[in-house]
């Protein structure tokens, strides 16, 4: 059930991507952020008042989901920061697979039990999220040593900042239900709202309404997803399966905008479905 929860996260957070990428070409990317989020508020709100699961909500767990919607907005920050600086096709690897194996590091010093065949997983899917992320075409031309190193910099803070997230959202008592995630979500909104009033950025939409809300309520329903399988699951195995949606949003750009897959990613894709598989063997 863990397996199967984790790549339902994986099929949302891809989906979620994309469509916020379509939404992000007509307008500014802190309002497709702040809309979105706000739409992915209201869905796990209203998650959380009808789940029954619900017994006891305690401050410590409203804390690690604040916590986490820090650590998420850190790692939205760098990787945007990152991506401005034209290296994409280093940044998105070197973000995804950080942010895969900082939460496997952690589940195994803490003691997380992991079969040999789930690690062989892990071990194959890693590589395999590099893959999937890698676009050689996406960059410039001419390198600058400077600017390279301050991407590689910003990839690996927004890796790890994505790799806490996943620790800190873990953490809350499966008894507070989804209200932990609520409040990583109120947490980074308010903190988006707070730096696009200061900065004086636009927080209009524009057009692509749908994708925007789109792109909030299927991020959201990932996140739900992957709560649910941490109920069942150990963090190092879901977290890295749940990594693996840079698949999706390939297979979406190639279904309908047409962009082409080429082996690099197509290979990564391979190795990813032969990691999960690997890691859904009991």
């Amino acid at each position: 059930m863990a397996v199967l929860l984790a790549s339902l996260a994986a099929l949302c957070f891809g989906t979620a991507d994309f469509a916020g990428g379509v939404a992000s070409r007509k307008n500014s990317v802190p309002a497709v952020l702040i809309w979105s989020q706000l739409a992915g508020l209201a869905i796990v709100t209203g998650f959380a008042l009808v789940d029954r699961g619900v017994r006891a909500v305690t401050a410590v767990d409203l804390a690690w989901g604040a916590a986490a919607g820090v650590a998420g907005m850190v790692g939205l920050a760098f990787l945007y920061r990152g991506l401005a600086r034209g290296y994409v096709s280093v940044v998105s690897p070197l973000t995804a697979v950080t942010g895969a194996a900082v939460p496997v590091i952690f589940g195994v010093a803490t003691g997380e039990a992991i079969s040999l065949t789930a690690g062989v997983g892990i071990g194959v899917s890693l590589p395999a999220i590099v893959l999937m992320s890698w676009n050689p075409d996406a960059g410039p031309v001419r390198a600058d040593p400077r600017r390279m190193r301050a991407s590689l910099s910003d990839a690996l803070i927004s890796g790890v900042g994505f790799g806490l997230f996943f620790i800190t959202i873990s953490r809350p008592a499966g008894a507070a239900g989804m209200w932990p995630l609520a409040a990583a979500r109120l947490t980074s909104v308010t903190v988006m709202l707070a730096a696009a009033t200061v900065r004086r950025t636009s927080r209009r939409v524009v057009a692509d309404w749908p994708m925007v809300l789109a792109a909030g309520i299927l991020d959201m329903s990932a996140n739900i997803a992957f709560v649910v399988s941490l109920r069942v699951g150990v963090l190092a195995i879901v977290t890295v399966i749940a990594s693996a949606y840079p698949a999706q949003t390939v297979l979406l750009s190639r279904l309908i905008h047409g962009e082409r897959i080429g082996v690099v990613r197509g290979a990564g894709i391979a190795l990813a479905l032969v990691g999960i598989g690997l890691m859904s063997i009991p």
